[in-house]
């Protein structure tokens, strides 16, 4: 019977400042923080005091939550597109849409109307030549005319998609 008194008269004694502070350490740790809520709010052991403002913060959350799923599924957040936040994520949106709309350059066989291949890749066009570089960093300026046919025709098109 005195462990039972010891043990209800702990749970309504008075939570310190040192226990709120661990507390509020405790919260600001993700996952860690929703397990420690619960079983603050669900243990016989914990403080009175505790066990009620880990009831309120789960309640809370829950209402935040919910509250935000109904505004989300009314379009209430449509009007995040204006201000300042709007501004960087429609920047942001732009940025990632034009690098998406380049066309990827990469390495590749090229072979000339002698049958000599190269694996290179088009650094850019000038006038009727294209210029190329090989992994190893060595950079060619050739004529588009050397290539075979069907490296020409490979070239031609990339030409017309970067000048878009």
């Amino acid at each position: 019977m005195d462990q039972k008194q010891n043990i209800y008269s702990n749970r309504n004694a008075d939570v310190s400042t040192l226990e709120w502070l661990f507390i509020h350490f405790i919260l600001l740790v993700p996952v860690i923080n929703f397990m420690a809520l619960l079983y603050w709010s669900f243990s016989s052991r914990t403080k009175v005091s505790k066990q009620t403002y880990a009831r309120s913060l789960i309640f809370a959350t829950a209402l935040v939550a919910v509250a935000l799923l109904v505004f989300y599924r009314m379009g209430t957040f449509e009007g995040i597109q204006s201000g300042w936040i709007g501004d960087a994520l429609n920047q942001a949106a732009a940025k990632l849409e034009k690098s998406n709309s380049q066309p990827k350059i990469r390495y590749r066989e090229f072979t000339d109307t002698n049958d000599r291949k190269i694996r290179a890749k088009v650094v850019k066009f000038v006038g009727s030549a294209v210029i190329i570089e090989r992994r190893d960093g060595e950079v060619f300026e050739l004529d588009i005319n050397r290539f075979s046919e069907e490296d020409r025709a490979y070239l031609m098109e990339l030409r017309s998609e970067l000048d878009q």
